[in-house]
């Protein structure tokens, strides 16, 4: 149509580099082919790709042109440059001119090719000599470009919905089997292939509450961990996609043959919980025409390169890159990811308000029963003892023991009823808060106590006033007593002590930590969580001088209640130290 000796296809990338991905020569001896070769961004400058985007042709007849001044410079009326965008006989930049003369070109034209308003790429047509066109063919072929466009358009949309439907079976299927999944990390973990596939990814990363889970083929643990932390500092707005990470994050150059590429997902706007795709590094060959390095010569800079020779550039440290399909399924696995949580809090909500009931429920009924067991149990103890005092005389032996058994069972039973009932008692009950002064708290439980700190010789130690806090102080009366008695009774050192003292909170503002010290038998380590449950005893009921082992289950409870925490340190033989704060 055009009669131009060559006319090729030139197709932009993301970064304006151009590629000729079609080429059709009327002559192989004038002209050398360009297929395949790939031309810098600089070629075709921002300003001029911006021209291609207002008009559909441009045209040079030819390279050689002497350029007419346009009179007057100015417009009398608007004191400005005419616009000459849309003028077909527009002249071009005399470093141009000098371009196309190296390549060997006499005139050109040029149509552009426009996809959904951006710049495709343009049907660059050269000519060894001045070549003038009609204006019915420079429509002709305007016309062509603007109809090469749509078919560009409709190609490229219909790859797309097929890229689309792909990602979409993988995801369907994907988010369906992770939907019925309790933990969402662990159904990643399990169907990491589907998760890998649906991305077209090597290897994934899954970075939540500060623990970190590698999928299929990734960098080394310590690297992806600099990555993570690296990614902390950048804005994740929530995505980020490169097909080049050592650019970006030049350490990752190291790890480059599992993780060139990299999609990072922010899962949490809050804190930082991420999801990352890694991609590994495809090594490619570029053929550039003619070495697209920039002159070293500041002066060689205002001039183009002058040979268009085949120059071939071995890149390294790219993966493929990640299209518009997958940056938009990694947001939709993010929100996927995001509802299984939202559903999974739900449930627990739920489940912990049911739990909750339930347990209001077992603590009133825990009440009711120890209350009302309470009597019968006494009358028995009671008229155990009456039996045994009005006829135990004329009973045979073996029945008294009997008789003495009920009784003593009886009494153990009623001790364990108080003990429920006061510990179901403290679940319902409101915490009546004031600021005390512990010291004084302390001062009266050791008064209280003193028969039995006698009996045993117990030195008490008090390292300096516990210090005044806002707590319940007939509950926290209490927690002193069952944590004195405790070290009283598990001691069987001839100079036994016990120490009650408190220091600073590790963290600046927290409340401070109390303690109960004492030389004793000590606690086995596997022993000091199960410590704290209710009846739960690690000697036998008659040891120690009995009990109920209900002591530090009421203690737990009452510190829970103030928001606090306690726990216990212990060398068996040596002896046990309670920490607790009070919130």
């Amino acid at each position: 149509v055009s009669g131009y000796g060559r006319v090729m296809v030139y197709r932009f990338d993301r970064d304006w580099h151009g590629q000729v991905v079609g080429e059709a020569l009327l002559s192989t001896d004038e002209f050398g082919s360009y297929l395949g070769h790939h031309f810098p961004a600089s070629d075709i400058p921002e300003q001029a790709r911006a021209l291609y985007t207002k008009s559909w042709l441009r045209i040079i007849p030819e390279v050689n042109y002497t350029p007419a001044a346009v009179v007057p410079t100015l417009n009398p009326v608007t004191g400005r440059p005419l616009d000459l965008s849309f003028t077909a006989l527009r002249s071009v930049s005399p470093v141009h001119l000098e371009y196309l003369r190296n390549m060997g070109v006499g005139a050109s034209m040029s149509v552009s090719l426009i996809v959904d308003g951006r710049l495709w790429g343009l049907i660059a047509c050269h000519h060894p000599e001045a070549r003038f066109l009609p204006f019915s063919t420079r429509a002709a072929c305007a016309l062509f470009g603007q109809v090469a466009s749509m078919e560009i358009a409709a190609r490229e949309e219909s790859a797309r919905l097929g890229q689309y439907a792909e990602a979409s079976r993988i995801q369907t299927r994907f988010f369906d089997v992770i939907s019925r999944e309790q933990n969402f990390v662990d159904a990643l973990v399990k169907y990491t292939p589907d998760l890998l596939a649906f991305m077209a990814a090597g290897g994934a990363a899954l970075h939540l509450n500060g623990r970190t889970t590698l999928l299929g083929v990734t960098p080394a643990e310590d690297e992806v961990a600099g990555i993570f932390t690296w990614l902390e500092t950048q804005e994740l707005t929530p995505l980020l996609a490169t097909e080049s990470l050592g650019r970006l994050y030049p350490p990752a150059t190291a790890c480059a043959a599992a993780g060139s590429g990299l999609l990072a997902v922010r899962l949490s706007p809050v804190e930082f919980q991420c999801l990352l795709f890694f991609r590994p590094e495809v090594v490619t060959s570029i053929t550039w025409a003619g070495n697209p390095a920039k002159p070293k010569d500041p002066a060689s800079a205002l001039h183009p390169r002058e040979s268009f020779a085949a120059w071939v550039e071995t890149v390294r440290g790219h993966s493929l890159p990640w299209s518009e399909v997958h940056r938009q399924g990694a947001l939709e696995l993010r929100a996927a990811l995001n509802a299984s949580v939202l559903r999974r809090t739900e449930r627990l909500i739920s489940s912990n308000e049911e739990l909750e009931k339930r347990n209001t429920d077992l603590q009133s009924f825990a009440h009711i029963a120890a209350h009302d067991l309470k009597e019968p149990l006494r009358g028995i103890a009671q008229y155990s003892q009456y039996i045994q005092e009005d006829h135990g005389d004329t009973m045979n032996p073996e029945a008294v023991r009997k008789l003495r058994t009920i009784h003593e069972l009886a009494v153990h039973s009623s001790r364990l009823l108080e003990a429920l009932s006061r510990f179901s008692s403290l679940g319902r009950m409101e915490i009546d808060r004031r600021t005390v002064d512990l010291d004084e708290i302390l001062t009266g439980v050791i008064t209280g106590l003193g028969t039995l700190l006698q009996s045993k010789n117990v030195e008490i130690r008090r390292p300096r006033p516990l210090p005044w806090v806002n707590c319940d102080p007939v509950l926290i009366r209490e927690v002193f007593s069952n944590l004195i008695v405790n070290a009283a009774k598990y001691n069987i050192s001839p100079e036994p002590w016990i120490e009650i003292g408190w220091s600073d909170h590790p963290h600046a503002g927290g409340p401070p930590v109390l303690h109960v010290a004492d030389n004793g038998i000590g606690i086995e380590e596997r022993h000091w969580e199960v410590i704290f449950t209710m009846f739960r005893r690690l000697h036998p009921k008659d040891a120690f001088g009995g009990g109920t082992g209900a002591g530090l289950a009421i203690v737990q409870s009452i510190v829970s209640r103030h928001r606090g925490s306690i726990r216990v340190d212990s060398v068996p033989g040596e002896g046990s130290r309670f920490s607790f704060t009070l919130g």
